[in-house]
């Protein structure tokens, strides 16, 4: 199967377009709130693509250039997914007029507000795109959702750089979305999405997660991250500070019970298909959890070769 993969935030001239790739993967029924979802992102991808170019034409900085044309790219994506699902394309800002006004109404006022103003939707837009893909079960909504996502943490970054690069400071808080490492990264930071669906245990479909994978899953990747947690004995020491009183309580019945369920829990997670290092960080604080049940059957008299029959 071809994967569909973005080069530098545009399509690669190589791959199939979102419509031939939307062909090889098998097409669902829509629901009425899938349908609302997807108007709703190609008023969002529409609106972002006017005023990008508007921004640009009044500020000349190049950011706006380049990602008003990868919101052209978003509102083909999309009207791949209206027109697949016979869907009408939006003509007009329904959903999100009182936004669009709104917006159109601050980026006038100054560089500044132009570029706190598009920071400030690019983290509506993150938020909607994880709601829509968490509200779906089709893999190729979830799929080109997911695409757009990314390329709104690299759109995003864009704009505090550009902040940066004209001594401005802002106010808003997009720590959520970016660390201060995420800023100054070169290249694309597709993964930030993937990561934040991964911690809200959304799995992904295979092309929608495979470069994410790849990149995140490899052999030194994996190690960096384990090593991190690892190393980082505060955080297991929270997990110790906050659960040790709560489980010393439990009787050896209990301890048993519960060694007896974090194990299957561990292995369940093992099964899932999720990143390496994600799950290497749930096991190890479940065996947090473990070694404080052992260790307070231990003090009770009990040997740990009946803990494992």
């Amino acid at each position: 199967m071809h994967q569909w993969q973005w080069q530098n935030w545009k399509w690669n001239k190589s791959q199939h377009s979102p419509s031939e790739m939307l062909l090889e993967i098998e097409k669902q029924s829509v629901s009425t709130l899938e349908i609302d979802l997807l108007e709703k992102q190609y008023e969002e991808e529409m609106m972002a693509n006017e005023l990008y170019n508007s921004f640009y034409e009044m500020y000349q900085v190049q950011t706006f250039k380049n990602i008003a044309d990868s919101e052209a790219k978003h509102m083909e994506a999309v009207q791949a997914l209206l027109d697949r699902y016979e869907i009408d394309t939006p003509t007009n800002y329904n959903h999100i007029q009182s936004l669009y006004d709104e917006l159109k109404s601050k980026w006038e006022l100054s560089l500044k507000d132009a570029l706190e103003v598009w920071i400030s939707i690019e983290k509506v837009d993150i938020d909607d795109i994880i709601v829509a893909i968490k509200s779906t079960d089709n893999n190729d909504i979830k799929i080109i959702l997911t695409n757009i996502g990314w390329a709104s943490y690299n759109h995003m970054r864009g704009f505090v750089k550009s902040m940066t690069n004209n001594n401005l400071n802002t106010d808003i808080d997009y720590s959520d979305y970016l660390t201060d490492e995420d800023v100054n990264t070169k290249g694309p930071i597709k993964v930030k999405l993937a990561e934040k669906l991964e911690s809200e245990w959304v799995n992904l479909p295979e092309q929608a997660s495979s470069e994410y994978l790849n990149k995140k899953c490899s052999e030194e990747s994996s190690n960096t991250k384990s090593k991190k947690w690892e190393n980082n004995s505060n955080l297991k020491n929270q997990y110790k500070n906050k659960y040790w009183l709560a489980i010393s309580k439990l009787s050896d019945e209990k301890l048993n019970i519960l060694i007896e369920k974090i194990d299957k829990l561990s292995e369940k997670i093992n099964e899932w298909d999720y990143l390496y290092t994600l799950k290497k960080k749930y096991i190890d604080i479940l065996s947090v959890l473990r070694e404080i049940a052992v260790e307070n059957l231990n003090k009770n008299g009990w040997f740990l070769d009946k803990l494992f029959d």
